[in-house]
């Protein structure tokens, strides 16, 4: 039987928390440490340790904590941890009974983000690309298979049986050629969404072998955005950014309440953090459209998200008349192309003001109106109703 060691803090003294990761993704597990340190600087009312372990996890080496913030993958490791009775909140979801607290990202926001992302850039052909059948993978795969299926398209999902890589440890390179093998069956101009930026790395070199062009013949997004792995990867991944700092943040609020309280841990078990957006790179820097100088204009859109554009700026740039422009827009999207320039500039808005960290000032800059309130007319005549009633509580 493992000793409990758990201590209520005194008043006003500053509690003791262990960051405990068994290194799955360590660039991110040094992301988060790096946001917890920011923490605790911001609250002086904590420090935060870091402990990394290979499993199996040995309770001793949290003795003496007040607290854990747990960033594991392993079952058993959870179950060792909770038996020391320390307050726990875990950082990833485990489906464990246990009187601990658990703050993740959502992997149903992140799925439908991904989906949504690729529908708008006209993307008609879907893959999502696993690795193992954890819930939150097969949760993430759920959730952009069926935002691609309401709009009318299927998803082909890389078996996650046959590329499970625990499974596969025997058989030297097994995964890279099943991963070969299907990436061969995805017709041209497809978007694969990755579990995670390791995983978009994967594809991308098999594409590489492969002889198939990224982004051109398959664009790859991962998530995390996991900066270390998406900037030095074969063509630059692009990833979802789910909010780690805001992660962090949440998961420490929560431990340092539970530890005042016991009674906090029998609050809302778990706490999904949507994502904050999609971060751009070279690996989805396409649009499956035609004909090609339609697909110019469209990244030139994206590209000054921040700068004022108009019509005459995208003839001069892909070399067309601007009859012929506006033909091709109201043939490919049903509406004209200042039209379409304001409906990119108003996604990018309420995705900043769903971050709750902008201010009206801020979005007009971001998005490219000269004032606050020329920003807030256009914001209102296309949604309805004000910025400021978008902005979360």
């Amino acid at each position: 039987m493992v000793e409990k060691s758990y201590r209520t803090t005194d008043p006003g003294k500053q509690k003791v928390i262990a960051y405990v990761t068994d290194g799955i993704v360590p660039s991110i597990a040094s992301s988060m440490l790096g946001y917890a340190a920011e923490y605790a600087k911001e609250k002086h009312s904590c420090i935060v340790q870091f402990i990394s372990y290979k499993p199996p996890f040995d309770p001793v080496v949290v003795k003496g904590y007040d607290g854990i913030i747990a960033d594991i993958s392993h079952r058993d490791s959870l179950d060792s941890i909770l038996a020391t009775g320390l307050p726990v909140v875990t950082t990833s979801i485990m489906d464990v009974p246990g009187n601990y607290r658990t703050v993740d990202f959502s992997p149903e926001l992140s799925g439908k983000m991904a989906a949504e992302w690729f529908l708008r850039h006209r993307f008609t052909s879907f893959a999502y690309c696993s690795a193992y059948g954890t819930a939150f993978y097969e949760r993430l795969g759920a959730a952009f298979a069926e935002t691609v299926g309401k709009a009318g398209f299927g998803c082909v999902t890389c078996d996650p049986e046959a590329m499970n890589v625990a499974s596969m440890q025997a058989k030297a390179n097994s995964v890279p050629e099943y991963l070969d093998e299907w990436i061969r069956t995805l017709p041209p101009r497809t978007a694969v969404f990755c579990m995670h930026d390791l995983r978009a790395m994967r594809v991308i070199e098999s594409c590489l072998r492969l002889g198939r062009a990224v982004p051109d013949d398959i664009a790859v997004m991962g998530l995390f955005n996991d900066v270390l792995i998406c900037t030095s990867a074969p063509t630059a991944i692009t990833s979802i950014d789910p909010g780690i700092r805001r992660q962090m943040y949440t998961a420490l609020q929560m431990l340092e309440e539970m530890i005042d309280d016991p009674e906090a841990a029998k609050k809302k078990k778990t706490t999904l953090i949507p994502p904050l957006g999609v971060v751009e790179r070279e690996s989805t820097n396409v649009y499956p459209v035609d004909p090609p100088w339609l697909a110019k204009a469209l990244m030139l859109i994206d590209e000054r998200i921040g700068q004022r554009v108009s019509v005459a700026d995208l003839a001069d740039a892909t070399g067309v008349s601007q009859t012929s422009l506006q033909l091709a827009f109201n043939k490919s999207f049903g509406i004209s192309a200042n039209k379409y320039i304001m409906s990119v500039k108003m996604r990018e808005a309420k995705r900043l003001l769903d971050c709750g960290e902008y201010s009206v000032k801020e979005l007009a800059a971001r998005t490219g109106f000269s004032t606050p309130s020329y920003f807030t007319r256009a914001y209102t005549n296309y949604y309805g109703h004000s910025p400021t009633t978008d902005r979360p509580a």
